[in-house]
C-alpha cells in the first residue's frame, strides 16, 4: 500500500528557480539534509549523505536515473534510493510535489518530524 498525502508533512523549500542544482540542491527539511534533483519525470529527494561515509549526494554525478556518490562512486536510484549490492545499500527516498505557484514542497513522514 502506498502511503498518501496525508502520511507525510510537507516543507517549503523554494522554487525551482530559486535552488542551485549542481546537479542535485542540497536543502533543509528541520534537521534533515536532503538532496533534491530534478528529472526528465519531476523532481526526486534523497538523503543528502550517502549511507557509506557521509558524502553529499547533492555533489554527486547525476545520470538519467540515479545519482553516484562523489566520494567512492556507489549509484544509487532517485525512486527507490537502492544501491549497491543488489539493493542492500539503501538511502531514504522523498516525495516532491509542486505547488501551483511553483513552489516545491518536500514530504517527510509523520514518524520523521518532531510534531508528528
Amino acid at each position: 500500500m502506498q502511503p498518501s498525502a496525508t502520511d507525510y508533512r510537507w516543507h517549503p523549500i523554494g522554487s525551482a528557480a530559486d535552488l542551485r542544482f549542481t546537479p542535485g540542491a542540497r536543502v533543509a527539511c528541520g534537521p534533515h539534509a536532503i538532496a533534491v534533483f530534478r528529472t526528465a519525470e519531476g523532481f526526486r529527494a534523497i538523503d543528502d549523505s550517502c549511507p557509506h561515509q557521509g558524502a553529499s549526494l547533492a555533489e554527486g554525478d547525476q545520470f538519467p536515473d540515479g545519482i553516484r556518490c562523489p566520494w567512492h562512486g556507489w549509484k544509487f536510484d532517485l525512486d527507490t534510493g537502492r544501491g549497491p549490492g543488489g539493493g542492500a545499500v539503501c538511502t531514504s527516498v522523498y516525495p516532491v510535489r509542486e505547488r501551483g505557484d511553483g513552489g516545491l514542497e518536500i514530504g517527510l513522514p509523520r514518524a520523521m518530524t518532531s510534531d508528528g
